[in-house]
């Protein structure tokens, strides 16, 4: 007999339904979004329309006041070819809504990941690839190219890399080597830059994670900004 096999819900996954089984004042969220032709709008759940549909994608919902919600459209860079023929490549520009369905961050980010608890953090890549942390007034709380990669934020913490240029006296960090750190919200360096790896924590629901130097692993408590701490 053939197993059957169950959808499981999570924030990737949408289920259609008609517009009669929809009650749109039941909804709760601040923006509702909808689309018109391949643009996506957002509506409130009196039907009045807050966003023009202008975006071809979009990620999360609003349930307060203090969710931000990822848009993003489709933009084609061109490269110059020998033939004289451009080279046309889509790539993704990405923003972020505010509840009343106001741009704080514009859409020229060509990456953003948004902070899990602790602050309203925004780990954003430019059209350059250089990463930077911003607020929600767009302020550089870390700016970009101090660090050659940067995680997003988790209840106050984020994993960090810095490529080192030039030879590190310990005999063991050579040009060009990645060496990894932790930082906190604002922006202070809770784990120096001196590992080899940081093992991923970013929406993993862990309250520690290995590091790892000259070849040692070991695990690394972590002490987040807020109640995620409390057993």
């Amino acid at each position: 007999m053939e197993k059957k096999e169950f959808l499981s819900l999570n924030d990737r996954i949408s289920i259609y339904v008609p517009s009669v089984s929809y009650n749109l004042k039941s909804d709760k969220r601040y923006l509702i979004p909808y689309a018109d032709c391949n643009n996506v709008g957002f509506i409130n759940n009196d039907g009045e329309i807050i966003v023009k549909p202008k975006y071809n994608f979009f990620n999360g919902d609003i349930y307060c006041e203090s969710d931000y919600l990822v848009v993003g459209v489709v933009k084609i860079r061109r490269f110059p070819r020998s033939n004289g023929k451009d080279a046309l490549y889509p790539h993704n520009v990405y923003g972020i809504l505010n509840y009343k369905g106001e741009e704080i961050l514009k859409l020229e980010y060509y990456g953003i990941l948004q902070s899990i608890g602790g602050k309203s953090l925004f780990t954003v890549q430019d059209e350059h690839y250089r990463y930077a942390v911003l607020d929600t007034d767009g302020n550089e709380v870390i700016p970009f190219g101090k660090y050659s990669w940067i995680d997003g934020f988790y209840h106050g913490l984020a994993r960090v890399i810095k490529s080192c240029s030039s030879p590190v006296d310990d005999n063991k960090t050579s040009v060009g080597q990645k060496l990894w750190g932790i930082i906190n919200e604002y922006g202070e360096e809770i784990l120096p830059l001196e590992y080899t790896s940081i093992w991923n924590f970013y929406n993993k629901g862990r309250k520690e994670t290995r590091i790892e130097k000259n070849g040692l692993v070991k695990s690394f408590r972590l002490q987040f900004s807020d109640e995620f701490n409390d057993d």
